[in-house]
């Protein structure tokens, strides 16, 4: 049986107004898909009042 091995990303966007930036955003994440980066989970911080809210998305691609 063959063995299946995945390499990690994690990819930090943001701070101050993340929903400011959508397009950005989504360029970004367009990307790293087509580089055969799969998203696999994704955390928002949010620093109560100071603006500085990040998210952090977890990404997985297949080693060939």
């Amino acid at each position: 049986m063959k063995r299946t091995y995945w390499e990690y990303k994690t990819f930090v966007w943001g701070s101050y107004s993340l929903a400011s930036k959508t397009q950005d955003l989504e360029m970004e994440l367009t990307n790293l898909g087509l580089q055969g980066w799969e998203l696999v989970s994704n955390v928002i911080t949010d620093y109560s009042g100071n603006d500085a809210s990040k998210a952090v998305f977890i990404f997985k691609r297949l080693i060939e």
